[in-house]
């Protein structure tokens, strides 16, 4: 369970969260959805550790590895996507001796 207590983030005068407080479950699917502008990058970014709330709490991800995708264009402009994703190059992980 992720749990969010009491967080206060602010950008300037413009308040983003104020007393926000949720619980997330570890299993099953959860959905944040929103209008622009309603805090939910915000939210994901306190979530990464990207950014640090005015006040309150976030716990329930120590220890776990935490991994998204940006929604920034990552496409070569002269490629195709199948012709950009043949381009890049695989990573693949080394078992541990």
């Amino acid at each position: 369970m992720i749990s969010i207590r009491n967080i206060n983030l602010a950008f300037g005068d413009h308040a983003v969260f104020q007393n926000f407080s949720v619980e997330i479950p570890s299993d099953g699917v959860s959905v944040v959805r929103g209008p622009s502008g309603a805090g939910k990058t915000s939210l994901f970014r306190m979530l990464l550790g990207l950014q640090k709330p005015d006040c309150g709490t976030i716990s329930g991800l120590e220890g776990k590895k935490v991994a998204v995708v940006f929604q920034e264009d990552r496409l070569l402009p002269w490629a195709s996507a199948l012709k950009t994703s043949r381009s890049c190059p695989i990573m693949r992980r080394q078992k541990r001796r």
